[in-house]
Order: C-alpha cells, then structure tokens, then sequence
C-alpha cells in the first residue's frame, strides 16, 4: 500500500505527484525549511525508515538511523537536528538524535535500559529459503 505525497504550489496552482513511485507507505512528511527538503517516516513490510526527499534532485535517500523500526520522529525547525524513537529486533527501544546534515546519531535516553540490564537479544538474521520441490 503506498500512500500518496504531493507538492502543490500556491502561486501556479501546480500538483507535483512526488511519491508516485515510491513503493512505500507513507506515515509522516515533514518539511525541513533548514535544509529545504522533506523527510518521510515509511513503512516497507516489517521496517519503518526514515527517508529525505531532494526537492532538487527530485530523489529519495534512505537515512540511516541504526534501527530498524523508528516509532515517532520529528525534525527541529532552526536546525539540521532530528529526534526519534526506534528498536530493532536485538536492540529494545531508545530515543536517538540525528544531525541530518552530518547523518550521524546517537542515544539520547534509554529509558527502559534497567528494565534489559538482564536481559540477552539473541542476533537475528534474515531468513530466506527456496522451495525445490516442483509443484506437479
């Protein structure tokens, strides 16, 4: 299911359908003024990513984040700063900074970090397999 995003310009009444082949949903689209682009928290199946969209180049970029589920996330309007909440399948959730500009991040509070302190996330890998038997 992909959800819809456009650009409509006030002046020209112009629709820019910009998300038309982006094969995602669509959660949350937030305009960066700082860096004049959009950022897109997205859903493909089990992963929820954060992407920016170029309003230049007319291109998406993935954003890493270090989980691979982000829940909440909102960008600072003055500042190439982003602030989200995300876990993994190995890793409990946490709330992260991003430097967009830099795309660098880092925990800026754990709190359910006592709540883990005994606890041991296995490694969990992708799992994929081939059927060989014919289908006669």
């Amino acid at each position: 299911i992909t959800t819809p995003a456009y650009i409509y310009d006030l002046v020209t009444k112009n629709i820019e359908p910009i998300t038309l082949n982006f094969n995602l949903q669509v959660n949350q689209a937030i305009w960066s003024k700082t860096e004049n682009c959009i950022y897109f928290n997205t859903t493909d199946i089990s992963y929820r990513h954060l992407y920016r969209y170029n309003l230049k180049t007319k291109k998406f970029e993935l954003i890493e984040t270090g989980v691979q589920a982000i829940n909440e996330n909102d960008v600072a309007l003055n500042s190439s700063k982003a602030v989200y909440t995300g876990s993994s399948a190995s890793v409990h959730a946490k709330v992260y900074v991003l430097d967009l500009a830099k795309k660098k991040y880092h925990v800026l509070a754990d709190p359910s970090k006592k709540d883990f302190e005994d606890v041991v996330l296995n490694k969990v890998e992708r799992w994929t397999f081939e059927n060989t038997q014919g289908t006669e």
